[in-house]
């Protein structure tokens, strides 16, 4: 019996390790980075380990908040990224000059869309 209750905490203990939940991530900033139509394009910098950080990508349009997309980078590329924005037609292009790949999404009425050099 003692041995089932030694058990269940160590899987208790496991799964509240695990949970993401506990996870804490440091804001770093929060910058503006493009004006839309009634709102704003912007992104919070946190560093997630000690040499980690995570870009967190968000448009504002009346009020309304939508997280757009997350870029991972390590310290060396993340303090020298450059970001630049494209706007044609209903889409816009965020471009950084760092390999991050290539993401989309449609929020507003517009496209968003997230590049890294290749």
């Amino acid at each position: 019996m003692n041995l089932n209750k030694i058990t269940c905490f160590f899987i208790i203990i496991f799964i509240i390790y695990s949970c993401d939940l506990l996870y804490q991530n440091d804001f770093v900033k929060s910058e503006k980075i493009y004006e839309i139509e009634q709102g704003e394009l912007f992104y919070d910098l946190y560093q997630t380990g000690i040499d980690n950080y995570r870009y967190e990508f968000n448009a504002i349009k009346n009020q309304d908040t939508v997280k757009l997309f997350d870029a991972y980078l390590n310290d060396a590329i993340a303090k020298n990224s450059l970001f630049t924005i494209e706007s044609r037609n209903g889409f816009i292009n965020i471009n950084c000059n760092k390999p991050l790949g290539e993401i989309e999404k449609v929020a507003f009425g517009m496209t968003f869309k997230l590049k890294g050099r290749k």
